[in-house]
């Protein structure tokens, strides 16, 4: 399978920062379960850290100083890896109508040591939602960017539920 261009779909399509709002409201939801204490909301952080030594149970990055600068012991990292249309190829030929993806990753970092705590993430075959009707519609392609909302919204579910079903 290869990626093939989302073009005006992906503006059209929620960003990670609505992404960790989705996910921000639904960890409030669950605070009194879980026992969150605070929850901060912060944009773009994986960027502005240097690549941690040891990432086989590091997080990949240094994310430490997190917890002196906003006073948090853990940060949940959501990533949105990729998303889009993929489609199957035999050398130059489509063998098959486009597929929507949106693939997902979040982990729960201890920033007392940076070590991984949760991690899960939505495999290719797993963040693929089949298109529903004629897909090639320019130029604004609404069943397209109806399926990557479906796709997206099957991905939030799936870390929502892998967060909550184990015990941090």
């Amino acid at each position: 399978m290869h990626p093939v261009s989302g073009g005006e779909v992906a503006g059209d399509v929620m960003t990670r920062t609505a992404l960790a709002r989705t996910t921000k409201t639904t960890l409030t939801k669950y605070d009194p379960q879980k026992g969150l204490k605070k929850i901060a909301l912060l944009e773009g952080v994986e960027k502005h850290f240097a690549r941690a030594k040891d990432a086989t149970k590091l997080a990949d990055r240094d994310v430490t100083p997190i917890l002196g600068k906003y006073g948090v012991d853990r940060l949940l990292l959501l990533s949105v890896d990729r998303f889009g249309a993929f489609r199957d190829y035999f050398v130059f030929v489509p063998t098959a109508a486009p597929l929507a993806m949106f693939q997902v990753r979040g982990e729960l970092i201890d920033l007392t040591n940076n070590q991984i705590l949760w991690r899960a993430s939505t495999a290719q075959k797993q963040s693929l939602v089949a298109i529903e009707g004629n897909w090639d519609q320019p130029p604004d392609y609404p069943n397209l960017t109806q399926g990557i909302r479906r796709a997206e919204h099957d991905a939030v579910v799936y870390l929502q539920n892998a967060f909550f079903s184990d015990a941090h």
